[in-house]
């Protein structure tokens, strides 16, 4: 259970991007600003469940294929700050049309949640795993 947890918020950031995603298909193009939205406030809740864990020890999980310690969490945090800003400044702008908001900001957390694994990935498997997440996404 212990290595569930160590993964969990890369986790529930990827899920919403997922979700998001699918959100897209089925919502007509006026309506995804929502989806927009949601995505800001999900990279912010992460963030600050991130920096409230920031006192944590360091520890491994899934063997030693994943290290969760103050410095990985450092970068989390910068990760997730710079797409809450980037997300937030896209707002109004006046390039992206209504209807591809959602799968912009879908792009935009599936970049994050490959960045936010390949900073604590210690495995050279993982490493590429999480490196192709945000290739492809971007």
């Amino acid at each position: 259970m212990k290595n569930l947890e160590l993964l969990l918020p890369e986790t529930v950031l990827a899920g919403l991007a997922l979700a998001i995603a699918f959100a897209d298909l089925l919502l007509p193009g006026k309506r995804s600003r929502w989806l927009y939205h949601l995505a800001w406030i999900s990279t912010a809740s992460v963030l600050a469940w991130i920096a409230f864990s920031l006192g944590s020890p360091g520890a491994h999980g899934i063997g030693t294929l994943w290290s969760v310690d103050p410095f990985s969490q450092f970068f989390k945090l910068t990760t997730l700050l710079t797409a809450t800003l980037c997300l937030l400044l896209g707002l109004d702008y006046a390039a992206l049309p209504e209807r591809h908001a959602g799968i912009f900001s879908a792009l935009v957390l599936f970049s994050t949640a490959g960045l936010m694994y390949l900073v604590s990935a210690t495995d050279l498997l993982l490493i590429f795993v999480a490196l192709e997440l945000v290739s492809i996404s971007s």
